[in-house]
């Protein structure tokens, strides 16, 4: 089965709290697809490795009967699959390609241009941009929520 997942990361500087999220589109039925939506709070974080976090949940459910496709405007997860020098000294970075490599080639990844002008954007893009939207609002409603404690 070919899978197509989308992966955000939102982000608060004041806090270093973030959020990754991921929509999980179901095209079986091509008439009516449905979204997965789901979220992750993590603190004491920075924006990138909020990113690629969202990558290792997924990466880390992946079945390997399956093939994946991960769809992100992170360019440091982009280049974490392109270069031929593996990034080192971050357990992040161990994580993610003992993770990589065990997908082989049934996983592939594919740069989204984030935050596109609503009438430019193409299918994809409009797919990524429900999760930023998604994204985002959990994030504001989790800060929402600190500050009424």
């Amino acid at each position: 089965m070919n899978i197509e997942i989308y992966t955000d990361a939102s982000y608060d500087p004041k806090t270093k709290i973030a959020i990754y999220g991921e929509l999980i589109i179901d095209n079986q039925n091509l008439n009516q697809p449905i979204y997965n939506f789901s979220s992750t709070i993590i603190e004491n974080t920075t924006n990138t490795e909020a990113e690629i976090y969202g990558v290792l949940n997924i990466l880390d459910k992946f079945d390997p009967q399956n093939y994946l496709t991960i769809y992100t405007d992170c360019q440091m997860i982009i280049n974490l699959v392109s270069c031929d020098e593996r990034k080192k000294n971050k357990p992040i970075y161990d994580k993610f390609y003992n993770l990589y490599d065990k997908c082989g080639d049934r996983c592939k990844f594919i740069k989204v241009v984030g935050h596109k002008n609503k009438d430019l954007r193409n299918n994809i893009e409009e797919n990524f941009s429900k999760l930023d939207k998604y994204v985002r609002k959990q994030l504001r409603l989790h800060l929402r929520n600190l500050q009424s404690i």
